[in-house]
């Protein structure tokens, strides 16, 4: 995740400011769809089962196209992920997202934004919801999803933190609606790609059941996310590497589709594999090293619910990474970023 979404939005907060006050103030009346592409119940245990999150038409919901062109750089940019410590693992408890559900009754919190002079208003936050724990505390982003489904809303905290007389504070919050794409539009989330933190998740529910339907997130270290602006399906980047080589933010790789499955030894590794087969994974992040996907993290969950135990990390086969492929790049561009009018709720 990221460091420089509270520099974003202390620029971001001068406009807004000018802007009489209104950014963020719902526009119009919007009917509540559901949070999830295959119409989740909108109950606070039954959204979190192995159903796909956001739109339909969503990237992330979207199978690759079995004729999806290979970018022609992606020899290199393979072999520079190859070098990024050779690991391919998995951010369990440590760096990881711990997702909690909001109800009708939840209470609500306006919350300062420390170095901005922002405020998120009414924001729900669940009673036993806890950031990512620090291992040691300079280990984390102390990062959280609230999910409103009665609403439709999405919340993502960025060093979030409860303080002793109940109230709450953060470096950033972020909200989106459920029924969008899982992408901030003009960029200003806690992910250094304008992805929400939902987006891409591995989930316990998807590898018990046997299947992700989605595309996954990545990260790479810092010297191998590339400068000069994001590609879509990514809004905004924090990647400022020259390396020749190195991958921009919002990137799509893929696992070759020819790979033997039947050759990985566990279960959740073959789930996984095959999601990034068909959907792939897209990078979101600079990370510590290697290449890191991103799991939900087990302390939402009253009891350790991975096939793998009670792991900080999970790992899947390092020469799995000889085996990806860079599909076409985009163009990069130059984000212009800013908060938009959302119905779930005010930042101003």
């Amino acid at each position: 995740m990221r460091s420089t979404l509270a520099l974003a939005l202390v620029a971001i907060a001068i406009a807004v400011s000018s802007a009489s006050g209104s950014i963020g103030a719902p526009s119009r009346t919007v009917r509540v769809s559901t949070m999830v592409a295959n119409k989740c119940p909108h109950d606070g245990k039954a959204v979190s089962r192995s159903c796909r999150w956001y739109s339909v038409k969503s990237p992330f919901n979207t199978p690759i196209p079995a004729d999806a062109a290979v970018d022609p750089g992606s020899a290199l940019m393979v072999q520079r992920m190859t070098e990024s410590l050779g690991t391919f693992f998995i951010s369990v408890r440590r760096w990881s997202v711990p997702v909690y559900y909001a109800r009708t009754k939840t209470k609500r919190y306006n919350i300062r934004m420390s170095e901005s002079a922002l405020t998120a208003y009414q924001v729900p936050i669940p009673a036993d919801a806890r950031p990512s724990a620090p291992f040691p505390p300079e280990e984390t982003d102390s990062a959280m999803v609230v999910f409103d489904p009665t609403r439709g809303c999405e919340y993502d905290f960025w060093k979030a933190s409860k303080q002793p007389d109940g109230s709450w504070s953060a470096r950033g919050v972020s909200r989106i609606e459920t029924n969008s794409g899982g992408i901030f539009q003009r960029g200003a989330s806690a992910r250094g790609s304008g992805f929400a933190l939902g987006a891409g998740l591995i989930r316990p529910e998807e590898l018990k059941a046997g299947a992700i339907k989605h595309a996954l997130v990545f990260s790479l270290p810092s010297d191998y996310v590339k400068g000069g602006g994001p590609v879509r399906p990514a809004s905004e980047s924090d990647g400022a590497s020259t390396l020749r080589g190195a991958l921009p933010e919002g990137a799509r790789v893929r696992l070759d589709p020819s790979f033997d499955l039947s050759t990985l030894k566990h279960p959740w590794q073959r789930t996984i594999a095959r999601a990034l087969q068909r959907y792939g994974m897209y990078l979101s992040d600079r990370g510590g090293g290697g290449v890191d996907l991103v799991a939900q993290n087990p302390q939402s969950y009253a009891h350790n619910p991975y096939p793998w135990g009670n792991q900080d990390y999970a790992y899947l086969p390092s020469n799995l990474i000889s085996r990806l492929h860079v599909l076409h790049l985009p163009p990069q561009f130059t984000p212009r970023i800013r908060i938009v009018r959302s119905r779930c709720g005010v930042i101003r």
